[in-house]
């Protein structure tokens, strides 16, 4: 291996290896990717994988209508033989207040201004897409069919093996130690499997980021928060106030302070519902 590269990257999950496909398909192949375990073993591993376009920010709205194109072909994109896993089963998002109802309208305006297929549905249609939804004291519901769910470990090894294939080269294992700098640059990555000097380096550590801007002074504004998740069997639907009480022994205040929402994945014979 060498010991000098034109880009090293921080972090092998889903966004680390994007960043290296994407990087190799414009020519820049000289790359060395670094995962401290292995590959979406971080939050890529363990998130609930879904794709939704349904955003109230422009920025955030195209992004994630751009990411759907890509993930609706990806496996033709990276050239990766077996399947991504991509669901288009759609999302549904429940407004509980006035507050969240009125932004869930003008959230529309954004999507429908940059040509997302999403639309507002009313109690008795929500009550269809989730038979077993509680719609006591909602105003209201979007609902957008593209959005869906895909397989976050197949997805990154796409990325991945697209990347190898490319001329990228990946080192796992290896936690990075310190970072080097030089005039304001970092010129170098310490690691337990050596030394790596680097023109760039792009951090994707995720919620370790921090962590690493920290190694030159620099303070990045990225909290992880902890969900919990139920894995039930089928014929335990679970609605998000049942889900509260699975957690907490009691159903949930109903208070506008209070928010929440659900997540329903469904895995082979398996349910799970993420609170």
């Amino acid at each position: 291996m060498k010991k000098a590269y034109d880009v090293i990257i921080i972090g092998g999950g889903i966004i680390g290896c994007a960043t290296a496909f994407e990087l190799a398909k414009r020519g820049i192949t000289d790359i060395l990717l670094i995962e401290k375990r292995f590959l979406t073993s971080g939050a890529t591993g363990r998130c609930g994988a879904g794709i939704r376009q349904q955003w109230g920010s422009e920025l955030n709205a195209r992004i994630a209508l751009e990411s759907t194109h890509i993930f609706e072909h990806l496996e033709e994109y990276t050239g990766y033989t077996r399947s991504c896993g991509l669901h288009q089963g759609g999302y549904l998002l429940v407004a509980y207040t006035e507050k969240e109802w009125a932004q869930f309208q003008e959230n529309l305006k954004v999507q429908h201004k940059l040509g997302i297929d999403s639309r507002a549905v009313d109690l008795k249609e929500a009550k269809e897409i989730v038979p077993y939804l509680n719609t006591d004291g909602m105003f209201g519901a979007t609902f957008c069919q593209k959005d869906g769910h895909a397989d976050p470990f197949q997805c990154t090894q796409a990325y991945a093996q697209g990347a190898k294939r490319m001329g990228v080269e990946f080192l796992t294992y290896t936690e990075v130690t310190g970072l080097q700098t030089k005039a304001g640059r970092i010129h170098a990555v310490e690691t337990t499997n050596g030394t790596f000097e680097a023109r760039t380096v792009i951090n994707c550590a995720n919620v370790h980021a921090p962590e690493l801007a920290k190694m030159v002074g620099e303070d990045i504004p990225v909290t992880s928060h902890r969900l919990h998740g139920y894995v039930l069997p089928p014929f335990l639907l679970c609605p998000a106030d049942t889900a509260w009480k699975l957690r907490h022994g009691h159903r949930p205040p109903r208070s506008p302070q209070l928010q929440f929402q659900f997540f329903l994945a469904v895995s082979g014979k398996e349910l799970c519902c993420h609170v």
